[in-house]
């Protein structure tokens, strides 16, 4: 049910943008861009943790200088789900089977090239990734369950490939990858995740 209302509502936001885009003049809001995407994030394999493929959804604000064919400035906000089983007990936690969710803010600076109605673009973008999860705590009641934050210098990397059904509006699909650099906590055994996400780029106004 809430996967449905989650797409029922991202449907909705791209037929109101697109009837927008449809009546939109030039002006100094239409350089600003507002990319929202949805995804699959995929783990890399490690040798003691299973970490399954999970959700992602990712939102930006983007400032284009120029229209295409010229570099432009996007700072990002990314939130990463997944599932993971793992017979370790050495890990940060000790929950063997649990979910562990990651946050990214990233912003950086890439470059459009413009193939009549395609838009192909990379980017570059450095900022912090926070990972979150679970650890079991053996107390004189009984055990509790706290939650654990830890957050490193992280590095997402990106290509695009944009189809403008207008000028303003186009539909995404992005593969990325992010890479957390840090020593401590599940970074141990899992820091890179590749993705790939579809979506929609446009303008308020």
């Amino acid at each position: 049910m809430k996967r449905k209302l989650i797409i029922t509502i991202f449907l909705f936001i791209c037929s109101s943008a697109l009837y927008a885009q449809t009546e939109q003049t030039e002006s100094v809001t239409s350089k600003f861009y507002f990319p929202a995407l949805i995804g699959v994030g995929i783990p890399l394999d490690n040798d003691h943790t299973i970490l399954k493929h999970g959700s992602i959804l990712n939102t930006a604000l983007e400032f284009r200088p120029v229209y295409i064919n010229a570099f432009f400035f996007r700072f990002n906000y990314d939130a990463l789900n997944n599932s993971y089983a793992s017979p370790m007990v050495n890990l940060p936690t000790n929950v063997v089977k649990g979910k562990l969710s990651a946050n990214f803010f990233v912003a950086g600076a890439g470059y459009r090239w413009q193939f009549k109605k395609i838009g192909v673009y990379a980017l570059l973008q450095p900022g912090l990734g926070t990972r979150y999860f679970n650890r079991a705590v053996l107390t004189p009641d009984g055990i509790s369950i706290d939650n654990i934050t830890n957050s490193s210098f992280s590095v997402k990397t990106s290509t695009g490939i944009e189809y403008y059904i207008v000028k303003h509006f186009a539909l995404i699909a992005e593969p990325s990858f992010y890479k957390l650099f840090s020593g401590r906590g599940f970074n141990n055994s899992h820091s890179q995740i590749s993705s790939i996400s579809i979506g929609i780029t446009t303008t308020l106004f």
